[in-house]
């Protein structure tokens, strides 16, 4: 009895040693959401993406961030000046490298953005926390 007790208090401290507590910070986009970064996407956009005829005004993107280094660019269209919003892309932002990447279709096989007129776009939009 006192070895089942024993090997019993022996697996509860060992159990006990794994219990690790769970990080909770959670990363946060630093993008600023201005009137200069927003067209400065807008532009990107319509370089990169073949818009069939929906404006650049009608694009929405929700920018979230994945680790302190990443975001994360959601791209909508709004099919009315409100509601009724229909993905049309995803960028990667990779701010350590100062690239954004398509990553639309594939998170493996990453098409780099060509930034043209906008090679500070992540200096000035998404700085550095």
């Amino acid at each position: 009895m006192k070895k089942i007790i024993l090997i019993g208090l022996v697996a509860l401290s060992l159990s006990a040693c794994d219990i690790k507590p769970a990080a909770n910070v959670e990363a946060k986009s630093t993008f600023k959401d201005s009137t200069e970064c927003q067209k400065q996407l807008r532009e990107i956009v319509k370089s990169s993406f073949n818009l069939r005829g929906i404006p650049t005004s009608a694009l929405k993107f929700n920018v979230f961030a994945k680790t302190d280094n990443e975001e994360r660019i959601q791209i909508d269209a709004l099919k009315n000046e409100v509601t009724d919003a229909r993905p049309i892309g995803q960028f990667r932002v990779l701010k350590s490298e100062k690239k954004i990447f398509d990553s639309t279709f594939d998170e493996t096989n990453l098409i780099e953005v060509n930034l043209k007129n906008h090679e500070n776009v992540i200096d000035i939009c998404f700085p550095k926390s």
